[in-house]
């Protein structure tokens, strides 16, 4: 991937998509590394829950939305603000796009600030994530 610069990027610029198809075993081994458990692990385990599925959790589904900016911001950019609200539950084997629009641009104390709306969609169109991103980015002019 190619780093972007600061001159390149305009409001309305599209960013993605990143698709993600969490599988069962994918979401599992997930949680066991983040010592989750019930509702992310087993249809039986949600419904004792009060869930009709097991769902992926949030902060798997955040980074995914979060991988789909720091990607394209390559290794010079910083992300500096990542906000999101949860709108709807994540299934395992939902088909999930990621994608950022660019809102605005500014520079602030010597900063290259990158303003953007994230979401993340499912297969029928729904947003489940919707998010609020700043990243700096380096500028190709001389300092």
């Amino acid at each position: 991937m190619n780093q972007p610069y600061f001159e390149d990027v305009e409001p309305g610029d599209e960013i993605g998509p990143l698709v993600k198809q969490p599988s069962r075993e994918e979401v599992s081994t997930f949680a066991e590394v983040s010592r989750l458990d019930g509702r992310f692990t087993s249809d039986e385990a949600a419904s004792d829950e009060g869930y009709d599925k097991w769902i992926v959790s949030a902060w798997q589904s955040m980074g995914y939305l979060a991988q789909v900016v720091t990607n394209w911001m390559g290794h010079e950019g910083s992300l500096s603000k990542f906000q999101v609200v949860f709108r709807r539950l994540v299934g395992p084997g939902d088909r999930l796009e990621c994608r950022a629009v660019v809102t605005d641009k500014w520079v602030l104390e010597g900063r290259n600030i990158i303003a953007m709306d994230a979401f993340m969609e499912n297969q029928s169109g729904e947003h489940l994530i919707q998010g609020t991103v700043e990243v700096a980015l380096p500028s190709r002019a001389p300092e």
